[in-house]
């Protein structure tokens, strides 16, 4: 048996439950992690720093 990936319709949730997120939310969420200790996690705090 081939197990190939799961791809549900698009459908908008108008329900209490979970809601639909912006696809650029879901491409972000879907990316790996990074530690508070990363290079890349320490320059980007500091590029919002300068937002606040």
């Amino acid at each position: 048996m081939k197990i190939t990936s799961f791809n549900p319709p698009v459908r908008t949730l108008m329900g209490p439950g979970p809601s639909n997120v912006h696809p650029r939310v879901a491409a972000a969420m879907a990316r790996p992690c990074i530690g508070h200790l990363d290079p890349a996690f320490v320059c980007s705090q500091e590029r919002s720093d300068v937002l606040a």
